[in-house]
């Protein structure tokens, strides 16, 4: 009999073309009833934007809905189908809480609407290129990004739009080929210098939000690593002209923090813990040690930078810190903005079982399916164990939990065909053959 808090279930089904085995089991304690502390922030009601969302919000807009009025060729043919193209990017890249779900099939539909109606402007292309699936329509999205490009380069748009733009444009594009388009070029660094050129002007602007800042000098990191090879080759540079910006030191201080939380997971690699060489855990480390220094001095030279608070979240998870300490960066990043949702997505990553958080109270249920054809008939045990990873150790084991018969009806369609006795061995797969047949028996065989 299994101990109450653990069931496991086998069935085999034998039918003409399968041997089908399900065992479901229930596993990590089966029913133990874990103790969890809301994610929520402290416990107020929050119906409004916060002020640090109201500005993100009004200043994107600015930058595409606004420039958009004030710089695209109008016609009737076309203005509404692009006004909602742009308005749908402006809420999608600001995180407007008055988005309606539907900003990527609105951004995509009404810029090929747009263009179809004769619109041509860089902001609908980059509508459209936004949009596009990254794998579906990978072609799609380079060619876009690359025509909202060319257009940039010659509009009027602010500085933040067309480095925004620009910045994509060099991602996308880069070492992209076109065999079905001779004319193609990979303009990739020409985009990637075009943004650099105005980001100057970008970062001195007193206006430009602390997040808006971030996420730029991030996508600037991730161009330099795809075209510079490393990611701090063109961030080092942005750097430089901060310094000289209106920005407080705490924006800095945060931003590079951020940019080396990205850089710490450049070095380990986004694949399993056996995965990372030696050298990728040392220098894991050494960027995480410095980016938590880094968002400590922003905290201490300003307890209102809410970026330092939300990016030290992603240090808890990566120096595996106690819970408690995590919470208290959660409350801080909370209590300066409400409506933190970064905040709130790097709390529930901190908690994720892989990264050694508990799990929420339960039934967990683990199924393994064994394909049709795959074991011998005979009499098979199961056994069952639950363990944690770290630290490791056994909960729970169950020896011969299951037991089971698999047998063969002899109703055709299994490997074992027509023969009818016993059939040796552990596995038997159902693998492809192909047969040859040349009734001239002289022939050579074939190749």
């Amino acid at each position: 009999m299994l101990p109450a808090d653990f069931r496991y279930i086998a069935a085999v089904i034998s039918r003409e073309d399968r041997v089908k085995m399900r065992i479901c089991g229930v596993f990590c304690l089966g029913i133990l009833f874990l103790t969890i502390p809301s994610l929520s922030a402290p416990q107020a009601v929050v119906d409004q934007p916060s002020e640090r969302q109201t500005k993100r919000v009004a200043y994107v807009k600015r930058m595409f809905v606004d420039a958009y009025e004030a710089n695209a060729k109008k016609d009737p043919k076309w203005d509404a189908l692009a006004h909602d193209a742009v308005a749908a990017t402006a809420r999608l890249w600001s995180d407007d809480p008055a988005s309606n779900d539907d900003e990527i099939a609105d951004m995509f539909n009404k810029s090929g609407e747009a263009m179809e109606a004769g619109c041509d402007d860089a902001l609908i292309h980059f509508a459209r290129a936004r949009s596009a699936d990254a794998k579906a329509s990978r072609p799609l999205k380079a060619r876009e990004y690359d025509k909202a490009a060319q257009r940039m380069l010659e509009s009027k748009y602010p500085p933040y739009t067309r480095a925004d733009v620009l910045l994509g444009a060099a991602s996308w594009t880069h070492a992209v080929t076109m065999p079905d388009d001779p004319a193609w070029q990979d303009n990739s660094e020409k985009y990637m210098d075009a943004a650099m050129a105005v980001m100057p002007q970008v970062v001195a602007d007193p206006q430009l939000p602390p997040e808006q800042l971030l996420k730029l000098i991030t996508t600037t990191g991730a161009v330099s690593r795809s075209i510079k090879g490393d990611r701090l080759v063109l961030v080092e540079k942005v750097m430089a002209m901060l310094e000289k910006s209106p920005h407080p030191k705490s924006v800095a201080l945060a931003t590079l923090g951020e940019v080396m939380i990205v850089y710490a997971w450049d070095a380990r690699g986004s694949g399993y813990a056996n995965t990372v060489t030696p050298q990728g855990w040392k220098l894991f480390g050494e960027r995480i040690a410095l980016a938590r220094k880094l968002l400590d001095e922003a905290w201490k030279l300003d307890p209102n930078c809410c970026d330092a608070a939300t990016a030290m979240l992603t240090v808890m998870k990566a120096q595996s810190r106690p819970r408690a300490e995590m919470e208290m960066w959660f409350k801080r990043a909370m209590k300066l903005d409400p409506c933190n949702k970064q905040a709130c997505i790097r709390k529930m990553d901190f908690l994720d079982p892989k990264w050694g958080g508990p799990r929420p109270a339960g039934r967990f249920k683990s199924t393994a399916w064994i394909p049709g054809n795959f074991l011998a008939e005979g009499a098979f045990l199961v056994s069952a164990f639950v363990a944690t990873a770290k630290p490791f150790a056994f909960h729970l084991a169950v020896r011969d939990a299951v037991g089971f018969h698999v047998t063969d009806p002899l109703e055709g369609g299994s490997a074992r065909g027509d023969w009818d006795g016993e059939y040796p061995g552990v596995v038997r797969p159902l693998l492809p053959w192909t047969t040859v047949f040349n009734s001239d028996a002289s022939a050579p065989p074939p190749p």
